[in-house]
C-alpha cells in the first residue's frame, strides 16, 4: 500500500458518483454517502472530509476519512478552541476544561 495524505483535505463532494473499489462500486462507501444525505437534509456542516488515500499493487484505491470540526461543533458541546483544539463546553453554564460555574447542573 502507498497511502498519501492530502493537503489541504479534500471536500467529499469530489468523489460523489465516481466509481470505485468499495463495495457498493464506488469510491465513497456507504456509510459517507448516507452521513453526505444526512448533513444535506438537515442542513449541517459535512461530516467527513478525504484525508488522503491508499493505493494497493492490484489498482485498487481506498479513501481515507477524517470528521470536520465544524461538523462536530453543530452536533456536540465541542467547541473548535485555536491551538487547544476540541474542548467541551458546558451547556448549562458555558464553562470549559472540567471547570463548571458554582451553581451549575452538571
Amino acid at each position: 500500500m502507498n497511502p498519501i495524505v492530502f493537503t489541504p483535505y479534500r471536500s467529499i463532494r469530489q468523489y460523489l458518483g465516481q466509481a470505485g473499489s468499495e463495495a457498493n462500486g464506488m469510491m465513497l462507501p456507504q456509510y459517507v454517502l448516507n452521513s453526505h444525505a444526512d448533513c444535506v437534509t438537515r442542513d449541517l456542516p459535512e461530516e467527513h472530509v478525504v484525508m488522503g488515500q491508499s493505493s494497493h499493487p492490484d489498482g485498487r484505491v481506498f479513501l481515507t476519512f477524517g470528521a470536520t470540526p465544524a461538523y462536530i461543533e453543530a452536533t456536540t458541546n465541542f467547541r473548535d478552541v485555536p491551538g487547544k483544539g476540541l474542548i467541551y463546553v458546558c451547556p448549562f453554564c458555558q464553562g470549559h476544561s472540567g471547570k463548571h460555574e458554582r451553581n451549575c447542573k452538571a
